[in-house]
């Protein structure tokens, strides 16, 4: 691959990521390249303040700026913020670069850096007359994140490769770090383990205990595996957890709440696969090259799924939902996209409802004879 070169030495380029764990993930081969195409620059990263862990030590990140956040405030505190935000970035760029949905704001945001150059995605139909390189409506759902979030740089005449770079700027002592977290959970560094991910910030992409139960003691019965949960310290992913111990006849290990998103990328990479629903972990175990099983909800795979370079061997999908066949019907009291949601409203998606403990456990032997066999 060839990249070209630097547009002037020093150029201080603002990249804006929006959304969560996996979103900040799916924007990691974009700033990859966009690092190799400007070596010389001072690259920040604009990302959600409870995700920006992930950029830490990543060599393509100079400063990060945490100025999105999913957490309700009030009218003073986002106002606030908000202020913090401009005063960070007012007349601090030489280019912005807004990858896949970007706040509708974002064109102003990057008039007011004093950026020459502007590149994004028109999420509103009038503030892209405010980017020198419009890029038009962005498509929704149907194509790559990742693809996505090349165009911009594509616009800029940059060259681009969709696939995931190894997460491994990781240092030796957080690799430390994860070993003696493992070893006082009970996993030995001889014990190979499946890490799980079994609950979800929305309560419509849950998938009943009794099934992650089913899928827990297969992997530990049939393949010899410890099975190892991760997730957030939230109450509904403690709540998970303690539901899917109740019904499970074998240990599941649990990290929940404990690790940092560093740690995490570490624990995927030596994981023998990760088992989850359309999650940032599973972003984070394609980069790993890690196998693993995605359940799917109501909604096309192509944006968070495998490219087709990596379905089968590195991410096997499930999903039981077509968009030819519709939406599911709206539930009048859905929260869905306000930071979490776990209302006693919340059901499970049509998808997930009707895939089997058997559907995920013949994916998962499936997996795993591919990855003894290699």
């Amino acid at each position: 691959m060839t990249f070209a070169p630097a547009a002037r030495s020093g150029e201080r380029i603002l990249v804006v990521v929006r959304g969560h764990l996996g979103d900040v993930m799916q924007a990691f081969p974009a700033l990859r390249d966009l690092r190799h195409a400007r070596p010389e620059a001072r690259i920040t990263v604009l990302v959600n303040e409870y995700v920006k862990s992930a950029l830490e030590q990543c060599p393509y990140v100079d400063d990060v700026i945490p100025g999105f956040a999913y957490r309700r405030l009030g009218r003073l505190a986002a106002l606030a913020r908000s202020a913090r935000t401009f005063v960070s970035l007012a007349g601090r760029f030489d280019t912005v670069i807004a990858l896949r949905w970007s706040p509708s704001r974002t064109p102003l945001l990057a008039l007011l850096s004093g950026a020459r150059v502007r590149v994004g995605y028109d999420r509103t139909g009038k503030a892209g007359r405010l980017l020198t390189h419009n890029l038009g409506a962005e498509p929704i759902d149907t194509v790559s994140n990742r693809v996505l979030n090349e165009g911009p740089l594509r616009a800029l005449g940059i060259a681009t490769n969709p696939s995931y770079p190894l997460l491994d700027w990781t240092s030796e002592s957080l690799r430390r770090d994860v070993g003696r977290l493992l070893q006082k959970a009970g996993v030995l560094s001889t014990d190979r383990f499946a890490l799980v991910q079994m609950s979800s910030h929305w309560g419509c992409g849950e998938w009943r205990s009794d099934k992650w139960a089913a899928v827990a003691e297969h992997l530990t019965t049939r393949h010899g595996l410890k099975v190892v949960a991760t997730g957030a310290s939230d109450w509904f992913e403690l709540a998970k957890l303690a539901s899917v111990r109740a019904k499970c006849r074998t240990e599941v290990v649990s990290l929940v709440g404990q690790t940092t998103l560093p740690q995490l990328f570490e624990l995927v990479r030596r994981a023998d696969i990760v088992v989850a629903g359309d999650s940032g972990v599973a972003q984070v175990a394609l980069a790993q090259r890690t196998p693993s099983v995605v359940l799917f909800g109501i909604e096309e795979i192509e944006a968070n799924g495998p490219l087709p370079g990596e379905a089968g061997g590195l991410m096997r999908t499930i999903q039981r939902w077509s968009p030819a066949g519709g939406e599911q019907v709206q539930n009048p009291h859905c929260a869905f996209g306000r930071s979490h949601c776990h209302g006693s409203f919340c059901t499970e998606d049509s998808s997930r409802r009707s895939i089997n403990a058997e559907d995920v456990i013949e994916l998962v032997d499936q997996a795993l004879r591919e990855r003894v066999s290699a």
